[in-house]
C-alpha cells in the first residue's frame, strides 16, 4: 500500500477495462494486487487482501506473519496439498477480483489477452516439507469463458527447502482471450502414488504482460492525495 499525488498513466487493454501499470517507455503492466500478501483481511491475518485465502476456508491457503520466515516485508502465503481430495492433492490460490471472497469461479480475477501477448510470470517459492513441486501457472479460457486444459503453461518446479526465484515467459496461444495466475503445490490428477504431505511458501508473486504497443490505448489519470492499494 503506498500514498500517492500525482499524474498517474496506466494503461487498458483495448478489450477490456482493468486498469493497470505502465511500466516507463515500455508497453507492458503488472497486474496483480498485493502480490506480497502484505495486506491482510481486518481482524483475519490469515486472508490476504485479493487472494483466495484464510481460515474460513479449508485451512489449506493461509497467510502467515513471520518476518524471520517471509521472503521479503512480514508475510507469506503458505499452501499446503489437501488429503481431503485424494493422497495429497494440488492445492493453489487465485488473485480475487475484489478485495476479499470465497468462490474460485464466482471471485476469481482473470484478465483478458490476445494471440501473440508475451506474458512473465512467477515468484519466490520454498518448500517446508514434502515430496511435491511448488510452482506457479497460467490456465487460459476461451472468449466464453470454458477453460483450456491443455494450453496450461507453468514457471519450472521448486523443491529445495530454500527460496528459490522461479519464472517463465510464454506467448499467449491464437485459442486464449483471459488468462488465471496460481501459485500451487502441484500433483497430478490422479494424485501420484508415494505422494507426501507437503507444505510451501509463496512470495512476492509477479504477473506482467507485454502486448504490441499499437494494441495498447495509453491514458493519463489524475489521482487525488489518498490511499492506493497496490
Amino acid at each position: 500500500m503506498r500514498r500517492i499525488a500525482a499524474t498517474l498513466i496506466v494503461i487498458l487493454l483495448a478489450c477490456d477495462h482493468d486498469p493497470m501499470w505502465l511500466a516507463p517507455g515500455r508497453c507492458a503492466a503488472e497486474l496483480l494486487q498485493n502480490s506480497g500478501f502484505e495486506d491482510v483481511m481486518p481482524g483475519d491475518e490469515t486472508a490476504a487482501q485479493y487472494w483466495l485465502s484464510g481460515s474460513a476456508l479449508d485451512g489449506d491457503e493461509l497467510v502467515v506473519t513471520d518476518p524471520s520466515q517471509a521472503r521479503s516485508g512480514s508475510r507469506y502465503m503458505r499452501l499446503q496439498s489437501d488429503s481431503n481430495r485424494g493422497p495429497e492433492a494440488e492445492e493453489a490460490t487465485i488473485q480475487l477480483n475484489k478485495i476479499t471472497g470465497y468462490s474460485e469461479i464466482l471471485d476469481r480475477m482473470v484478465w483478458a489477452v490476445q494471440d501473440g501477448d508475451s506474458v512473465r510470470f512467477g515468484g519466490w517459492a520454498y518448500r517446508e516439507t514434502g515430496n511435491l513441486p511448488l510452482r506457479f501457472s497460467l490456465w487460459y479460457y476461451d472468449a466464453a469463458r470454458r477453460s483450456l486444459p491443455d494450453d496450461e503453461v507453468s514457471t519450472p518446479q521448486v523443491t529445495e527447502g530454500v527460496w528459490t526465484f522461479a519464472e517463465t515467459t510464454v506467448v499467449v496461444p491464437v485459442t486464449a482471450e483471459f488468462m488465471q495466475f496460481f501459485p500451487e503445490v502441484f500433483n497430478t490428477y490422479p494424485p501420484a502414488a508415494g505422494s507426501v504431505h507437503t507444505v510451501g511458501r509463496f512470495d512476492d508473486v509477479f504477473l506482467h504482460i507485454v502486448a504490441p504497443c499499437s494494441q495498447l490505448e495509453v491514458k493519463v489519470v489524475r489521482t487525488h492525495r489518498g490511499q492506493w492499494r497496490g
